[in-house]
């Protein structure tokens, strides 16, 4: 019985090696057929393999957009199962779901990816802005001041500070009719640069100037954009350090007499914090000129809550979100990032106004209204206080959208402008 056995498995074995050699044979004389049959699903394949590899750069999220998130979006409105917003147009709603997917990265390589790929698209912003005209003058850290940024105006003799970059004679006029808006840009504490929204800040001082000049008034609007160290290498509160030079530097150095503090996101929990930061420090607190307005788009003061309603019409993930939020408060005490654990009288108020522009589709919104609901609770009135919601629009709708090409959110974001323009006007 053994014997049999045995030779049952011998002429089995031997039929298996047989077979699969005879099958490989086919495969291999089969093999360059197979490719060239096949070869635009295997390139198709391969390119999709690369483009999820490289979502977090510039070319991969192209990729994604132009193969996947816009046919996705058009074939959504073709059969009306779009869940998009109905302000935003299928294009924009396209590129906001590619952004979003870009953000998902969730360790330290992807991070420095988009940071590269951020970084990039502050550039292309500040040339925009060169090439619609904008005049920009680098500020660069020295002995007595250590502040860095950039001055964007729309003339040069806009320009309160001399500096190697600026060619012309700076502003020689009353200080008193200059208003300086000190920006912190945004980027969740780690990407970006200070010439992030240029092309945004160059239309609203043109804006508002030629209201200006119409009025007859000679008030001038220019832009102080601040640099500061990104996270992870700089950990909170690093940066408020950072905007508490650059604020005493204005009001010391400078002399600016007219100084509106706001920033988009980030940088809106950077001023929040700036202000509180003003009014702890005796140094700050007792300057001569104190911050007379105070502007907020889209500020991340709370961990999102609006995830499930949200999360596919914004431009930011809750992934990518948590993870920085890791990187740049993770040494801190639980909630010392979370503005709303604030009490309310405990907040430092601008002396003539606060604005407060987000939209109804980010993840973030619930947290602004619940933040915009706690300034109301004060026991003194905030001074100018004013709200705009624009219902479908993502996450600094006004600022990353703001182009022309972008159609739904453009008309949004220039309705946005108008009433900062307008807000900016009131407190002068």
């Amino acid at each position: 019985m053994p014997t049999t056995t045995l030779r049952i498995h011998h002429n089995f074995s031997t039929a298996v090696l047989r077979n699969a050699s005879k099958l490989a044979s086919i495969a291999v004389r089969n093999a360059p057929v197979l490719v060239r049959r096949h070869l635009r699903h295997l390139a198709t394949l391969i390119l999709l393999y690369i483009m999820y590899l490289r979502r977090k750069s510039v070319p991969g999220m192209v990729l994604y957009i132009a193969l996947w998130s816009i046919p996705q979006r058009v074939l959504a409105r073709l059969t009306g199962t779009c869940a998009a917003p109905k302000e935003l147009d299928t294009f924009t709603a396209a590129i906001i779901n590619g952004l979003s997917w870009v953000t998902e990265g969730t360790t330290i390589e992807h991070l420095f990816e988009v940071k590269r790929s951020l970084a990039f698209h502050s550039y292309l912003d500040g040339m925009k802005a060169r090439f619609m005209g904008a005049k920009f003058s680098k500020v660069s850290k020295t002995a007595e001041w250590p502040v860095e940024g950039v001055w964007i105006a729309e003339e040069w003799n806009h320009i309160p500070w001399v500096s190697d970059t600026l060619p012309h004679d700076t502003f020689t006029g009353d200080m008193d009719d200059l208003v300086v808006f000190f920006f912190i840009h945004g980027g969740a504490y780690c990407f970006s640069t200070s010439e992030y929204a240029s092309s945004h800040h160059y239309e609203l001082m043109k804006s508002f100037n030629a209201r200006e000049s119409k009025s007859g008034r000679n008030k001038r609007l220019v832009v102080f954009s601040l640099e500061y160290p990104l996270a992870p290498e700089h950990k909170f509160p690093a940066q408020v350090h950072v905007a508490a030079d650059a604020y005493k530097w204005l009001v010391s150095k400078v002399g600016a007499k007219n100084i509106i503090i706001g920033g988009d996101s980030a940088g809106g929990h950077c001023t929040i914090s700036l202000m509180n930061n003003i009014a702890a420090t005796p140094e700050l607190s007792t300057l001569p000129v104190q911050p007379c307005g105070n502007i907020y788009f889209s500020p991340w003061v709370h961990a999102p809550t609006s995830w499930d309603t949200n999360a596919k019409h914004d431009i930011i993930s809750m992934l990518g979100l948590r993870f920085t939020d890791k990187l740049v408060f993770g040494h801190l005490p639980s909630k010392t990032n979370d503005i709303l654990e604030i009490p309310a009288e405990d907040f430092n108020i601008a002396a003539k106004g606060t604005l407060v522009i987000y939209g109804g589709s980010e993840i973030l919104s619930d947290g602004i209204e619940r933040f915009v609901a706690l300034l109301k609770t004060r026991k003194m009135e905030v001074p100018g206080l004013e709200v705009y919601r624009f219902d479908g629009m993502p996450h600094c709708f006004n600022l990353v959208l703001f182009e022309r090409v972008f159609p739904g959110a453009h008309v949004k974001g220039m309705e946005a402008l108008n009433a900062t323009v307008e807000f900016i006007q009131k407190l002068c």
